[in-house]
């Protein structure tokens, strides 16, 4: 299984600080070691396609040169997710890292999963996994059933309930956490307990110790 990290913020903002702490559990302090990724969507492009960074690699987050980069210097985004792997399904493979993309309509959306899927996934004829995960093969099955269902991408309440819902039939087959994003929200869902922490600036007026901004 995979450890999952997530940034969801409202002006571009980097997760160096919390990808070190992700990063050294992948073969150093942990035993995530079979891979490891990173996907951040910068608003540098069209408001409705923000730009995608992906990087991945079939190696220790802890002894990799290039994770060690992205903690130094990750870049700025709205939406990031963060994945360490322990193989449970499929060999080490850089194709079998999270997290994943494909293309649906005009966006780029990403993937991350954490958990065990009981069962073979049914795959359509459009989306495809690379690899030998049950987690790209769920994956391809929620875009199939997006793609099927003709969801409108900027009707955020629409798209969410077919995401619940998709969440909800893969949720029977075992485990499923998972990070899913196209750049504009992100989802997350759970079948066990997950840490949820979220991080504000803190002002402190110098005229009153007392006063205190959030």
């Amino acid at each position: 299984m995979c450890e999952l990290l997530a940034l969801n913020a409202n002006t571009p903002t980097d997760m160096g600080f919390s990808f070190r702490g992700l990063s050294r559990r992948g073969g150093a302090s942990g035993e995530h070691a079979d891979g490891w990724g990173l996907a951040s969507f910068t608003p540098d492009g069209h408001p409705d396609r923000p730009s995608l960074t992906l990087l991945r690699e079939e190696a220790p987050a802890a002894f990799s040169a290039l994770a060690d980069q992205l903690a130094e210097c990750s870049p700025k985004a709205l939406v990031s997710i963060a994945d360490i792997r322990k193989a449970t399904r499929g060999v080490v493979a850089l194709e079998n890292c999270h997290p994943f993309s494909r293309h649906l309509g005009a966006q780029t959306w990403v993937f991350a999963h954490n958990g065990d899927l009981q069962g073979a996934i049914p795959l359509g004829d459009r989306y495809r996994p690379f690899g030998s995960t049950d987690s790209e093969a769920a994956f391809c099955w929620i875009l199939e059933q997006l793609d099927h269902s003709r969801v409108d991408s900027s009707n955020a309440v629409a798209v969410f309930e077919q995401l619940h819902h998709c969440a909800a039939q893969l949720a029977e087959r075992g485990t499923f956490n998972a990070l899913i994003s196209n750049g504009q929200w992100l989802f997350v869902t759970a079948t066990s307990r997950l840490h949820w922490l979220t991080r504000r600036c803190r002002w402190i007026s110098r005229r009153s110790p007392h006063l205190t901004m959030w």
